[in-house]
């Protein structure tokens, strides 16, 4: 989502290293750096009473060329992912009202757009007082979606994930990274 017409390129997300063909990817090559430094951009969505308030915390800088130039900002190191789908296999079938995801700590799978959780993420829905997924091993790439394999965690074996909270479109973050990887 563009935030103004000086905007050249949507946000975009990946994990991992960081390339060459990223920066490419995002047209970062030779532009005029308005600064030295990432502002963050925190009050946007936490505190700022207007963009115009937003706008004048910034200092005035003139660029000295007619040509391209970029401002490096960053927003939340937080967010959180919907979901595309969930399924009780690797193939993708998806889950049915019936099904018991998670039930007696088995293992399904959840679909989501993009790569950001890793092997050790215990991640959280809608409800994360609730439920807890440990995400078992790194996602695979399955067409534009990434699969992940989880698993339910809590110490009964009873317990398992309501279909409403595997929803198309429910949001998913990630809540803490466990120390142990499980092979």
């Amino acid at each position: 989502m563009k935030i103004s017409k000086l905007q050249i390129v949507e946000p975009k997300y990946w994990s991992n290293l960081t390339r060459e063909s990223h920066l490419g990817w995002l047209g970062l090559t030779e532009p005029e750096m308005i600064n030295n430094w990432v502002d963050r951009i925190y009050e946007v969505n936490y505190g700022a009473d207007n963009i115009v308030s937003f706008i004048e915390n910034f200092p005035i800088h003139y660029v000295m060329q007619d040509g391209p130039y970029r401002w490096r900002i960053q927003g939340s190191d937080e967010r959180n992912i919907p979901l595309v789908k969930a399924s009780l296999t690797e193939t993708g079938t998806a889950i049915s009202a019936t099904d018991t995801s998670g039930i007696g700590r088995s293992i399904f799978f959840m679909f989501f757009g993009e790569r950001y959780f890793e092997a050790t993420s215990v991640i959280v829905g809608e409800r994360p007082n609730d439920y807890s997924l440990r995400v078992l091993e790194d996602p695979i790439q399955v067409g534009n979606n990434w699969r992940y394999k989880v698993q339910l965690i809590t110490g009964d074996d009873e317990l398992f994930l309501p279909y409403e909270e595997l929803q198309v479109a429910t949001r998913w973050s990630e809540e803490y990274g466990s120390r142990t990887r499980i092979i």
